[in-house]
């Protein structure tokens, strides 16, 4: 169904791709507080970040979305589904086990979560676990991406 539907979009004219792509995913990136004020002062760089620099992510559940440790480059909006985060806490030992992780409980993310968004401010790595606990959808905002329209669009900071 999913392909089916990719399909159908690419088929339309970039002008109103756009138009189904800020439809589609204005409501779960303005749910953030940064998002939200650049749509109210700046709704063509949310646009343009809707059509350009955010990208579909299916997940499956039990699937591992990233990994304490692992380099981050890109902010995580929850379309659907619930995933859970778990914080992980690096230790090394002296020992030749080389590290363990220790883990936390669980906190449980649906619809409207945000995640990693200091991927789009700084060089970060993941301090913690997000796995899908069903089959889900996030949007991912690249930072490179993210860069590049706001910096066509300077006064929007």
């Amino acid at each position: 169904r999913d392909e089916y539907q990719l399909k159908l979009l690419q088929l339309l004219p970039s002008h109103m791709l756009a138009d189904v792509l800020e439809e589609a995913r204005t409501p779960i990136i303005s749910s953030h507080k940064f998002f939200a004020s650049l749509l109210s002062s700046y709704p063509q760089t949310l646009r343009m970040l809707c059509h350009d620099s955010i990208n579909q992510v299916p997940v499956q559940r039990g699937d591992v979305v990233f990994s304490s440790g692992d380099a981050c480059n890109r902010m995580l909006f929850v379309d659907h589904g619930n995933l859970e985060y778990r914080m992980g806490v690096r230790r090394s030992l002296k020992e030749e086990k080389g590290t363990i992780y220790l883990r936390s409980s669980a906190v449980p993310l649906g619809k409207h979560a945000t995640l990693c968004e200091a991927a789009l401010w700084t060089v970060w790595e993941n301090t913690g676990e997000l796995s899908a606990a069903s089959d889900s959808d996030l949007l991912a905002l690249s930072s490179g991406e993210f860069a590049r329209v706001i910096a066509l669009y300077e006064s929007a900071l």
